[in-house]
């Protein structure tokens, strides 16, 4: 994946994940906004857009409820940025089933459910996710538990609970 201006393109397996997508213009048309409007709810990270191998950008559908964008989006979103993810591991993670929301995060926020997703994905900034195929003896959560670590994500370091209770503490003192 590559930045191009506002979007990023994405790969067919992320993009197979989504389902529906809408353009630009029908984001902007949905939300009754102007198109300048939905390019800035971009740049601020509100919203992300990619462009998909046809070479349209476009917003996953999932992330508008009626005529506004889904509650909570914005605030996973920047979760999720901050946690060091890019815009499509955003995407795959939100689209990704969790066994444990049931269903995957879009689908918790659109049923309202937007503070058991945050958690979560506060849970990535310390707890990260460890790549399918990634020994059992490794650290960390199951393999390919919440989502699969993309290939070129940066190396993190896996804690067990009590490494991350005891550098939680020695934070807080």
């Amino acid at each position: 994946m590559w930045d191009i201006g506002l979007v990023a393109q994405i790969d067919p397996r992320a993009d197979a994940l989504v389902g529906e997508w809408l353009s630009l213009s029908e984001v902007a048309v949905r939300l009754s906004l102007p198109s300048s409007r939905v390019k800035q709810l971009l740049r601020d990270r509100k919203l992300v857009a990619v462009i998909r191998p046809n070479g349209e950008r476009c917003v996953p559908a999932a992330f508008l409820d009626g005529g506004q964008i889904v509650k909570g989006l914005g605030g996973t979103l920047t979760v999720l940025f901050d946690c060091g993810f890019d815009e499509e591991e955003a995407l795959r993670w939100l689209f990704t089933a969790d066994e444990t929301l049931p269903g995957t995060p879009i689908q918790a926020l659109n049923a309202r459910r937007g503070t058991e997703v945050n958690r979560r994905a506060q849970a990535l900034a310390f707890w990260p996710i460890r790549p399918t195929g990634t020994p059992e003896t490794a650290s960390g959560p199951p393999a390919g538990q919440h989502a699969p670590c993309p290939p070129g994500r940066p190396a993190r370091s896996f804690l067990d609970h009590e490494e991350f209770v005891h550098l939680y503490a020695a934070e807080l003192s």
